[in-house]
């Protein structure tokens, strides 16, 4: 059984010790961490950008749900870090494109512990590519 880990967010450095960071914000990072109908969305259009939690603890993901915007993006990863200097490719990707529909994948396999989880993306379809939705799911007792 899994449950969510992060709480909703109201600003980006919540009270409970979870900050939402972006490469860029052309909307606030923390929508994406929200049960609202809005989103974060980069100031770059196609590329490189990424969107990141901190948790306030190191903690092991084994799930993570994410829905993007109506741009579809074509190419991504998430990530793990402990530092917010080396990160570690905890799920790829770059053969599943994120689109409009909430998806679920898993990440068993991953037996490290981060306190920072980032979504890297490469590659989209439209101008206007972003998340409107992010999750990260643990093991609950």
């Amino acid at each position: 059984m899994f449950s969510g880990y992060i709480p909703q967010l109201s600003i980006s450095n919540d009270f409970s010790n979870y900050t939402a960071s972006a490469s860029s914000n052309a909307r606030s990072a923390y929508k994406a961490f929200t049960t609202q109908t809005d989103h974060w969305s980069p100031t770059e259009t196609t590329g490189d950008f990424w969107i990141q939690i901190q948790c306030p603890e190191l903690t092991n993901v084994r799930q993570f749900r994410v829905r993007a915007t109506n741009a579809a993006i074509t190419s991504w990863k998430l990530e793990g870090s402990i530092d917010n200097t080396i990160f570690t490719i905890i799920f790829d990707g770059s053969s599943t494109t994120l689109d409009a529909s909430t998806r679920t994948y898993n990440c068993e396999s991953n037996a490290a512990n981060y306190s920072i989880y980032r979504l890297f993306c490469s590659r989209n379809e439209n101008t206007d590519p972003g998340i409107r939705y992010m999750q990260l799911y643990v093991r609950s007792n």
